[in-house]
């Protein structure tokens, strides 16, 4: 487990090499499917970052939703994130919010705030992306103050970086800045 910490700790940091380190170590050392997986979803978005295409395609093939236990609804909404953040990253933006989606409704069920939040913002980048303002707007304003709620400075930011374009898109320099 410490080794998870410490890659998510890494992560936070934008240190991506200790990151990636860390969660081959977590995974390498560790006896529980749950932790195992965790630190494969984390390292896929190490991998995702690090535009490391051939690395996340086949961690993916481990992590897809269908191939985790039916039990853990964390880890599925976990992989339908990874999934519509890799679609996104790569523009294919229907099929992104469709995972993202997913997740939403399993976070949901689940009570799982930090990953609702963070679809929720990266649904709002995603309509933003395909200049739909006003349903961006309604995506990351809830994710704003679920984020608030927690507090998550770095969905908080996240948010407010795309709040701010939506109001410079919209002529609102009052609340832009």
């Amino acid at each position: 487990q410490l080794h998870c910490l410490l890659g998510l700790y890494a992560m936070s940091m934008n240190c991506m090499e200790a990151a990636e380190a860390q969660f081959h170590t977590a995974i390498h050392m560790s006896q529980e499917r749950d932790l195992w997986m965790f630190a494969k979803l984390n390292l896929a978005i190490v991998y995702l970052r690090g535009r490391r295409d051939n690395d996340l395609a086949q961690l993916m093939e481990q992590v897809r939703p269908e191939a985790l236990p039916a039990y853990a609804h964390g880890l599925r909404a976990a992989s339908y994130y990874v999934l519509g953040l890799q679609a996104f990253f790569q523009a294919r933006y229907n099929e992104a919010k469709r995972y993202l989606r997913e997740t939403l409704k399993m976070a949901n069920a689940e009570d799982l705030n930090r990953l609702t939040s963070c679809s929720l913002v990266l649904l709002g980048h995603i309509f933003l992306s395909i200049n739909n303002s006003r349903e961006s707007m309604n995506m990351v304003t809830p994710a704003m103050q679920l984020a608030s709620k927690i507090p998550d400075v770095h969905v908080q930011l996240w948010a407010s970086a795309i709040l701010k374009d939506l109001y410079r898109l919209a002529g609102d320099t009052e609340r832009e800045n």
